[in-house]
């Protein structure tokens, strides 16, 4: 037990120093690209949704560029963001589409998973391996169950088709060869 809380202190401190690395704006485009693709101002949008109030804003490190507006919630500025965007193409984190949206590259994806940890012990290892993804899943589970019915209820059927291919995959351990 006590090996596996010193595992998780030291992750936790590889991926604080990797988000002071990449800057508090970088970061978080990184976290609204991870949801998939969008263009500057649903990113400037899922940032504010995201950090909503100004206390959440302290725990995001070198929050400048910030615009503190209406009610409390906050949300990067155009003069930031879109700078920023030009700088994350041009070091290859993010590509720009065709159709105007942003996405994460392979180099994206593992600055995310760096930085926030996503399958991040994973990436270091190499390959994804079962270990890790069945720890993400229960992580992910446990979650679910917290979440109230009303959110829950418009995904019921994703719910079920996920439940579907997993009983599938635990219906072929049962199969002999």
């Amino acid at each position: 037990m006590d090996e596996e809380i010193n595992h998780l202190r030291e992750s936790y401190h590889r991926r604080m120093e990797a988000m002071e690395e990449f800057g508090g704006l970088r970061s978080r485009i990184l976290y609204a690209l991870n949801e998939g693709p969008k263009n500057g101002v649903e990113i400037m949008d899922a940032i504010q949704d995201m950090h909503g109030t100004r206390d959440s804003l302290r725990h995001w490190p070198g929050h400048h560029g910030m615009d503190m507006r209406g009610s409390g919630a906050w949300r990067p500025s155009p003069g930031s963001v879109y700078p920023m965007l030009n700088k994350m193409t041009v070091t290859g984190l993010i590509n720009k589409k065709d159709d105007g949206r942003y996405e994460l590259t392979s180099l994206g994806r593992e600055a995310f998973s760096r930085i926030f940890g996503q399958f991040g012990d994973s990436i270091e290892r190499g390959p994804y391996s079962v270990e890790n993804v069945l720890r993400e899943m229960d992580g992910y589970s446990s979650y679910l169950e917290d979440v109230k019915k009303e959110k829950l209820t418009p995904h019921a059927d994703k719910l079920d088709a996920i439940i579907e291919k997993l009983a599938k995959v635990r219906e072929s351990l049962r199969v002999k060869p």
